[in-house]
């Protein structure tokens, strides 16, 4: 399953090199032959496996039973499928379908982590620096020490503000990765100072 992730997420990676403000969603088609592409499939799903990450697998299931329900043999609409995430999430997602239906490109992330042993911390940079578009993202980051354990950390990110930051560790860090467990749609550069 997660290979099958990396290999569609890097398929949408390379897609946007040359159609960067490409949409899944768009409100006029001259071409009908453009309604759907991979593409549409590639990112659709990946929109969909964050969105359930997002709002919890429980909530996901129920929305999308909900919404199969209501709309049996019927037509229905990107709002509508929103509106019944929302109804059993309780949170307004609006911005999260905007940013990633609505307008194109992906979060290009760009960042640096430096290890200071003896205050037994490390320092992370983080920022988007995709041209036109932004996102609010939760980044997850694994923190992996000598010993084969691991600290995850998440971090928001929201528009084109960097966020630094100091984290406490507990024993010798040998690396820190981004994404470790392959939950966001996004290419980054990730540096050790």
């Amino acid at each position: 399953f997660v290979a099958g992730l990396r290999q569609a997420r890097d398929r949408v990676i390379r897609y946007y090199e040359n159609d960067y403000h490409f949409r899944v969603v768009r409100p006029q088609l001259p071409n009908l032959n453009d309604v759907s592409g991979s593409m549409i499939y590639q990112k659709g799903a990946w929109i969909l496996y964050m969105l359930e990450r997002r709002v919890g697998r429980e909530v996901f299931d129920e929305a999308v039973r909900n919404y199969y329900r209501a709309f049996l043999h019927d037509n229905a609409t990107t709002a509508d499928f929103r509106s019944h995430v929302e109804a059993v999430h309780g949170d307004d997602l609006s911005a999260y379908f905007e940013e990633w239906l609505y307008q194109g490109g992906i979060p290009q992330l760009e960042g640096s982590w430096l290890y200071q042993p003896e205050r037994d911390r490390i320092q992370l940079r983080l920022s988007q620096v995709q041209p036109d578009y932004t996102f609010g993202l939760f980044v997850e980051l694994a923190v992996l020490y000598e010993d084969g354990s691991r600290q995850l950390e998440t971090v928001a990110l929201s528009g084109n503000r960097p966020v630094e930051m100091s984290l406490r560790v507990t024993g010798k860090v040998v690396d820190v990765v981004i994404d470790p467990d392959t939950h966001l749609m996004a290419s980054w550069e990730w540096t050790r100072r």
